[in-house]
């Protein structure tokens, strides 16, 4: 062996080849040696998904898994050692040190993910992305498909959504309605269909009620969101049952490595994405089109979307650079409903109930905030005689 193509490591043992040691000491009756060690990997790039247990996992423990099933492949060329190879590949000098390395690494991994940014999803601009949440864009007014300015922001639309299969989106910080989120939800209500084959079936049908429409609005407090209107000391009230709405959220809880929490960019875009697709148009008047749910009106319920995410952590090794590194890849991210615990869909307070319940949505503040913005079926009357009663009526 030469030390051109032999990694030195440091091995704590007690050995009887002699023909092997570089050098010995000898203390507290242990004998420590330094060795050779010539790396079996360390020659050509390699890629290796991480796992355990046929599971997506980024820790020392699927690291070891890796580099174990690697090495086994090779053969007898490799030692059975995957610690000391870890240890090599690093140029650490202890296999604490290496573990310590790889825990590093995972973090970042989980933390640094390649996002979409949501003010390139329209395509127009930061500013139009604040119109549109706080409903005042043309796509707000009227779903008219013979609109080219209308057509080119779905092109923009549908590019997206083909793209984010597997990407995840960034959260829109720079709109206002979601930059400082009280509690871990977010909500969406629209008022209007302009679905054209559902309008003409309740017209030969004679059916006035929207089957879209999921909620009943309670009232408006346009303090809680002073930006989507001008009369920032205003409200409006609403009689039960006049005045049906769709409104749609999802919730991302407090646990921030939760897939609902880190993609929750991708959850908002399919929620406003699928309405626009069904027609739905115009915002509750003097309240945003969607914003974090503290900042929204007072409904009786919303549906409710989570993702499910599959996500591939990836070791790579490029010996020219003697560079390790781990990537976290988005394999898919699939819109599905919020389900109970015998796998029943649920409105979004029953699933920010459960996440509660799991110690994952913050304090009792928080749950007050929901209990005030969705208040259930038929209790519209009593959620406008407290809030009155709060304003001193």
């Amino acid at each position: 062996m030469t030390r051109k193509n032999v990694i030195a490591a440091i091995v704590g043992c007690i050995i009887f080849l002699p023909d092997i040691i570089e050098s010995s000491e000898v203390m507290n009756n242990t004998l420590k040696v330094n060795i050779l060690y010539e790396s079996c990997l360390g020659h050509k790039r390699f890629d290796l998904e991480l796992k355990r247990k046929k599971n997506s996992e980024c820790n020392e423990k699927s690291v070891l898994n890796a580099l174990r099933e690697k090495m086994r492949k090779i053969g007898r060329h490799c030692s059975d050692d995957p610690e000391l190879e870890l240890q090599v590949l690093l140029a650490m000098n202890s296999t604490l040190l290496a573990k310590e390395k790889i825990n590093e690494l995972c973090n970042e991994a989980k933390k640094s993910k390649t996002m979409y940014p949501f003010n390139s999803i329209f395509g127009s601009g930061e500013m139009f992305d604040q119109n549109f949440f706080n409903g005042d864009t043309f796509i707000n007014y009227e779903k008219d498909k013979t609109n080219e300015t209308f057509m080119n922001v779905k092109e923009s639309i549908n590019v997206v959504e083909e793209k984010t299969q597997r990407l995840g989106i960034e959260w829109p910080n720079h709109v206002t309605n979601f930059n400082q989120c009280e509690v871990p939800a977010a909500m969406c209500c629209w008022v209007k269909d302009t679905d054209e084959e559902e309008l003409m079936w309740r017209k030969k049908n004679r059916d006035k009620k929207k089957p879209g429409n999921n909620a009943n609005i309670c009232y408006v407090d346009f303090q809680k969101s002073p930006v989507s209107d001008k009369e920032l000391n205003g409200f409006s009230i609403f009689k039960e049952d006049e005045h049906p709405v769709r409104c749609h959220g999802f919730a991302w809880g407090t646990d921030e490595e939760d897939p609902n929490s880190i993609y929750k960019g991708n959850t908002l875009f399919k929620v406003v994405l699928d309405n626009l697709n069904e027609g739905y148009v115009k915002n509750i008047p003097g309240a945003p089109l969607c914003a974090c749910l503290d900042q929204m009106p007072t409904v009786t319920k919303a549906d409710c979307t989570r993702l499910k995410v599959k996500e591939k952590y990836v070791l790579s090794y490029e010996p020219q650079k003697s560079e390790f590194k781990i990537n976290n890849r988005a394999t898919s991210i699939i819109k599905k409903s919020c389900i109970d615990g015998r796998g029943y869909s649920i409105d979004l307070k029953s699933y920010i109930m459960r996440l509660a319940h799991k110690r994952n949505f913050g304090d009792q503040s928080n749950l007050e905030i929901v209990h005030k913005t969705l208040v259930g079926d038929g209790l519209c009357s009593e959620a406008i005689k407290s809030f009155l009663n709060e304003k001193g009526f």
